[in-house]
């Protein structure tokens, strides 16, 4: 999702984790002009969103092409 450019704006990205430095330092690199971002609590939360990289990443692979992420 590097320089990420959709007419719906910029994607939300979750992040998940139990370091907050962390989360920050990575919160500041991803690219948002608009600051549609997501952080989830804690890294108990990332089995919940596992699933929702399936729809961006396996239409990629198949096809090859990643300009899909906007309709998932």
């Amino acid at each position: 999702m590097v320089n990420p450019h959709y007419e719906q704006g910029p994607p939300t990205m979750f992040i998940c984790g139990n370091n907050a430095n962390a989360k920050q330092e990575h919160r500041v690199s991803i690219p948002s002009s608009d600051g549609n971002r997501m952080t989830a609590a804690g890294s108990s939360l990332a089995r919940a969103i596992e699933p929702l990289c399936i729809p961006v990443v396996h239409p990629g692979l198949l096809a090859h092409e990643w300009t899909h992420a906007s309709s998932c």
